[in-house]
């Protein structure tokens, strides 16, 4: 074990100080865990029952909580679902959007300028977009 020096204080101890209480460890619920593993798949009862080796009653037991599977079933689990067996007890991670959010104001595009057309390329700041963003105005020619 460690001694941090008073100057330098540890995470843990800058998050007590800051009244920052880390949160309680929920416990996991496997039979609705893996009954949700299970329908992400698209997979039936009987289909998941017959990948995995269990019997249907088996596998509908541990899902609705009537029944604590031993190792044995919980490695045919995870084989079945293609996972490994810590996955079983890993919660879901929280469904969230992970966009990027670009603000390009009027006239602080980038100006590709043509002899017909002048496009004002927006959202510069995004790398990896799947599309390119662009204002285009349309030049009116007269002859």
């Amino acid at each position: 074990m460690t001694d941090t020096p008073p100057h330098e204080p540890s995470l843990i101890r800058l998050a007590r100080e800051r009244g920052h209480a880390a949160p309680d460890p929920q416990p996991l619920d496997l039979g609705a865990r893996v009954r949700s593993l299970r329908k992400a798949r698209g997979l039936t009862l009987e289909q998941a029952a017959t990948q995995a080796g269990l019997a249907r009653s088996t596998r509908s037991k541990i899902e609705n909580g009537q029944m604590s599977p031993t190792f044995e079933a919980l490695k045919k689990l995870a084989i079945g679902l293609d996972i490994s067996v810590p996955q079983l007890f890993t919660p879901p991670k929280d469904a969230r959007v992970s966009g990027r959010m670009a603000v390009t104001r009027g006239g602080e595009g980038e100006a590709h300028p043509t002899a017909t057309y002048e496009h004002e390329l927006l959202a510069g700041a995004l790398t990896k977009k799947a599309m390119l963003p662009c204002r285009a105005r349309v030049r009116a020619q007269f002859r």
